[in-house]
């Protein structure tokens, strides 16, 4: 799957759950544990589930709305797009490299 904002949108509006609080939590912590180690973590798709590598390592699914609020946000101070669409895009295409 291409991850260019339109076909993200379209996924979040077709994956959605119920809001989870340790989603974020987890979601946060294994974001905030890959910056720590110079931006090694990773997306990968599992059928039509994205997943961000924790640091176990272990897969966590980014299925609810405010776990993927939180990654937006962060790819939007990450990439300072002010889109989060548009940073993760960037991301898929170039890796761990900043612009």
């Amino acid at each position: 799957m291409d991850l260019t904002p339109r076909s993200f949108d379209r996924w979040f509006d077709a994956h959605l759950s119920d809001d989870d609080p340790d989603d974020v939590l987890e979601l946060y912590r294994s974001v905030k544990a890959g910056e720590s180690l110079g931006d090694n973590w990773n997306l990968k798709w599992q059928g039509s589930i994205l997943l961000i590598e924790g640091n176990d390592p272990e897969w966590l699914p980014l299925h609810s709305q405010s776990a993927i609020d939180c990654f937006l946000h962060m790819m939007e101070q990450r990439w300072g797009e002010n889109e989060g669409e548009a940073g993760i895009e960037y991301w898929a295409e170039n890796g761990n490299n900043e612009k």
